[in-house]
């Protein structure tokens, strides 16, 4: 009977061992697909975030690349409008010390207009007008060259203007115009403008009714300035 008792509690604990081993295996089991499927998205999160960080990676050298070239180009800008501002306080400089200048041509005008007024009496009216205009393109040739930077060239009965510091990406581009005074109309005609200017005929009229050189070649210098800078 205690052989029985003893067989009978073997066959139980044994029994329920092998419950318990089938629980645990299959625990085991369970945890270990669950760590496979961990490890399955762990790999596809270090995927996934290597690609975020090569993708940020190339953003980051975009966005410099980006901000470098802004940085250029807020340069290149800054150094035309320091182009720009200094050579405003030379054109204020310059429009201060017109008057005086004009002065000093009108007293050169007069004294050669004492000089030759024997001569201008013997002149008609029409022969005295052109050669005033003539007189005052030929005087103004020293005034404008040394006062403010221009240059003329001698042709005929005639003048060649040229100018430059007129555009701030090429500030020796020349700009010419050539000026003469007509015979039988006794009025300023321009042959030439190298570029043309859109108002040039309306220039050229109020230089006939002012006959203010200097005025003329600041409204002709004003119209190019325009142009280069709304290209």
């Amino acid at each position: 009977a205690t052989t029985k008792m003893t067989e009978d509690i073997t066959g139980k604990v044994q029994a329920e061992l092998a419950d318990v081993l089938s629980k645990v295996n299959s625990w085991s089991l369970s945890r270990e697909k669950e760590l496979q499927t961990l490890k399955v998205d762990h790999t596809n999160f270090l995927d996934s975030h290597n690609e975020m960080t090569q993708k940020l990676k190339v953003r980051d050298k975009n966005a410099k690349t980006r901000q470098d070239k802004i940085a250029r180009e807020a340069s290149k800008h800054q150094e035309a409008l320091d182009k720009i501002s200094a050579e405003t306080e030379q054109l204020k400089e310059m429009s201060s010390q017109l008057p005086t200048e004009l002065q000093a041509l009108q007293k050169q005008l007069s004294e050669e207009k004492e000089n030759h007024e024997k001569e201008l009496q013997a002149l008609s009216h029409s022969d005295r007008t052109r050669a005033q205009k003539q007189s005052s393109l030929e005087s103004g040739h020293e005034l404008y060259q040394k006062r403010l930077a221009l240059k003329f060239e001698r042709f005929q009965d005639g003048l060649v203007i040229k100018m430059h510091n007129i555009d701030p990406e090429a500030p020796q581009r020349q700009f010419s115009f050539s000026i003469r005074v007509e015979d039988d109309t006794n009025t300023y005609t321009v042959r030439e403008c190298t570029p043309m200017v859109d108002d040039l005929e309306e220039l050229v009229s109020q230089l006939n009714d002012t006959n203010s050189l200097s005025s003329f070649v600041r409204g002709v210098r004003k119209a190019w300035r325009a142009q280069v800078l709304g290209r």
